[in-house]
């Protein structure tokens, strides 16, 4: 289980989660479709911390930038309403990373 004062220093954080999960020899699609599948599932847990931690206001603001799709404006945006964006999206990585490693023991 990760460090609960640092997930980051979890074993599961430095691994690759293919090779965590034995999946190596899976055939390049079926693994670039599982990796989009986890990613996807950081992105919604991240997007649901950053609504969490801002105000109202700036609510509306992130969800307004994430329907425009404009990547930059929504890094911009994060780099000056979510500070600690980068530990959540690491966070979040290993904390899927050790479900799924939980999941399939």
């Amino acid at each position: 289980m990760a460090n609960k004062n640092n997930p980051i220093l979890s074993p599961a954080a430095e691994q690759n989660i293919i090779a965590l999960l034995g999946l190596s020899n899976l055939p390049d699609g079926q693994r670039a479709m599982l990796l989009d599948k986890m990613t996807n599932i950081i992105g919604q847990r991240l997007i649901l911390r950053v609504l969490d931690s801002l105000a109202e206001d700036k609510r509306e603001d992130f969800k307004k930038l994430i329907d425009s799709g404009e990547e930059t404006d929504v890094q911009d945006f994060l780099l000056v309403n979510a500070p600690l964006f980068l530990d959540w999206l690491a966070e979040e990585t290993v904390k899927l990373k050790e479900e799924m490693i939980k999941a399939i023991k």
